[in-house]
């Protein structure tokens, strides 16, 4: 069994989350504000704030099916993203995370719809594999 999963963060000091979700009119899986504990039981400490939406974890060998999920959702608002990204001076990056149990290696291909939207926000990408 492979699962893949994307996680589009937004990060930055002059990030406000609830301000982001308006604009966009998306709303965050996950958000944090710099300073705030990763855990209730750690002394460690965000060191900006983030804003994220995730697809969690869908059961396919395919990235290209997960990616047109996020690009559905995202896509249409590009320039509302890319225009508040240059304002408030913040970064972008989809990580990418792949889980295998079978030893079956995923179809990683980044389509050019991917790869447009990602250059209109100047986003990266992140990738990580595991093979359980």
């Amino acid at each position: 069994m492979v699962q893949l999963k994307l996680e589009l963060v937004f990060f930055g000091d002059l990030l406000n989350p609830l301000e982001f979700t308006e604009i966009i009119g998306i709303p965050a899986t996950n958000y944090w504000h710099k300073g705030d504990p990763i855990s209730s039981n750690d002394k460690v400490y965000r060191q900006e704030t983030a804003w994220e939406y995730s697809t969690g974890f869908i059961k396919t060998y395919y990235l290209e099916e997960v990616t047109n999920l996020l690009l559905d959702k995202f896509e249409f608002h590009s320039n509302l993203i890319s225009e508040y990204l240059k304002l408030k001076k913040i970064e972008a990056k989809l990580y990418v995370t792949a889980e295998s149990e079978s030893g079956n290696s995923p179809a990683l291909f980044f389509d050019k719809k991917l790869i447009r939207f990602l250059s209109k926000i100047e986003g990266v990408i992140d990738v990580d594999l595991y093979f359980l």
